[in-house]
């Protein structure tokens, strides 16, 4: 993996595949004339014994160390991410106060502020990762306190009204101070809008491979080997399914039994007796129709209760009015908005629309 001038290289723990390694990169040096610094690389053995672990970082000449490391201004690591991973998060944030003047502006100037600067500082971040509670807690203290009193901290005599309150959108009767949990949550859930799309990109098919959404399982299984990372994407699987709707093209993007793409409901709801018989409940809507509407393959345990097999017989009369067409792609929209693709912000909004809207909000 490459990116600008870092370059990230993995390989089996073995010493003939280091010096091996060490001879392209010396290949290299000589015929670009671009001499690498071994002195200033990191060297990180996983699952490695030491003694082995030491051999391989002299014969490359690099320092061992280990996990996490900074990559592109994020905590590389192979476990959950902790507060004290994101800590050069949190000491970047105290600059911005540095040279701020809180408690010479008004309200509205500090609101503006809180909007517009610290509400955006760990979107980087949380495009990427789930930041741990404590973390958006830490953030959110001096949000609040800067909001209120210009200052890095305050007591609970100084907030005007509750933070829970103050981070409803403003046509729900709030401030609009963005709830970094739930931003953070709708800002993972487009990466589904990306694996779910076709795409022969090297990354989708590298993702594909990893988490196995093919032949025997499917996107959204559980397996004990999903990273904590690709799991916190995944736990949004549901939320974002409840927001989104699908024409079907070709089916090979829609979940037949969780999306809602037939009918007013997910299948998976309007035949809860024959799903609770279901073996693949994140199957595709091409996979289960592959042998046809009249016997679709919808790995079912045996032996049906009466009520699944009257579901049965009623599901592929539905099924029979359904036509693929292999030309097309699925359209993901959101529900109730046929013109509408599922973005961060309109997830943002569905967050809140179970909230009444403020009648005074446009007076605000």
């Amino acid at each position: 993996m490459q990116y600008a001038d870092d370059t990230l290289i993995i390989l089996h723990g073995e010493l003939a595949q280091l010096l091996r390694l060490k001879e392209i990169l010396s290949a290299f040096s000589e015929f670009s004339g671009l001499h690498i610094n071994f002195e200033k690389s990191t060297f990180i053995p996983m699952n490695i014994d030491p003694s082995v672990a030491a051999a391989m970082a002299t014969a490359l000449g690099c320092p061992i160390s280990s996990f996490p490391q900074p990559y592109l201004g994020l905590p590389l690591t192979t476990t959950k991410v902790k507060l004290a991973d994101l800590q050069p998060l949190l000491d970047r944030f105290d600059k911005y106060f540095a040279g701020w003047r809180g408690s010479l502006l008004n309200q509205s100037g500090r609101e503006v502020l809180v909007r517009s600067v610290l509400s955006s500082f760990p979107i980087y971040a949380m495009c990427s990762l789930l930041l741990p509670k404590g973390v958006i807690e830490i953030i959110d203290a001096k949000r609040r306190a800067f909001l209120w009193t210009g200052k890095t901290s305050c007591s609970g005599s100084d907030c005007k009204a509750p933070w829970e309150l103050v981070c409803i959108p403003k046509e729900k009767g709030g401030l609009g101070i963005t709830d970094l949990h739930t931003h953070n949550k709708c800002l993972l859930q487009k990466f589904l809008t990306k694996l779910l799309a076709p795409s022969d990109a090297p990354w989708h098919s590298w993702f594909s491979s990893k988490y196995s959404w093919r032949n025997n399982s499917d996107l959204g299984d559980v397996r004990c080997t999903d990273s904590p990372v690709w799991r916190a994407i995944a736990d949004g699987l549901p939320s974002f399914l409840s927001a989104t709707s699908v024409v079907v093209g070709a089916g090979t993007s829609t979940f037949f039994w969780l999306d809602l793409w037939l009918g007013h409901a997910p299948l998976a709801s309007s035949f809860p007796a024959l799903f609770s018989h279901c073996l693949r409940p994140n199957s595709y809507v091409a996979s289960v129709l592959s042998t046809g509407p009249a016997a679709p393959a919808l790995s079912l345990r045996p032996r049906l209760t009466a009520a699944a097999q009257h579901e049965l017989t009623a599901l592929c009369e539905l099924l029979a009015t359904v036509v693929l067409n292999p030309h097309s792609t699925d359209k993901c929209t959101i529900r109730g908005f046929a013109n509408s693709a599922p973005t961060t912000s309109t997830l943002y909004c569905l967050a809140y629309s179970h909230l009444p809207d403020d009648v005074f909000s446009v007076n605000i």
